[in-house]
């Protein structure tokens, strides 16, 4: 690897978080000033809005974590088989 390779990933490893941590702070601070110029009826209706979402994001969450125990339980059935097949068990098994 020459110089200049090493210096690109160097300042790529350096430079990236300390870029992505400016823009979440501006994005943020955009966030702020647009809420501020909001007028009182448009910062109720927003909050009405988080409210549902929320609640959304709570079913969400629940059925997602069903999924993925789902997924898990028949992931280690699937590394079960694999296990007897490389061991040469699953015909005895059977």
């Amino acid at each position: 690897m020459n110089d200049l390779t090493r210096m690109i990933i160097g300042y790529l490893i350096v430079y990236t978080p300390i870029i992505i941590i400016i823009s979440f702070a501006a994005y943020k601070i955009y966030k702020a000033i647009k809420y501020h110029k909001m007028t009182p009826d448009e910062k109720i209706y927003i909050q009405e809005q988080k409210k549902i979402n929320e609640e959304k994001k709570l079913i969400d969450s629940k059925r997602t974590f069903y999924e993925l125990l789902t997924l898990l339980l028949i992931l280690i059935i699937i590394m079960f088989i694999v296990k007897l097949m490389i061991t040469g068990q699953l015909m005895n098994a059977l």
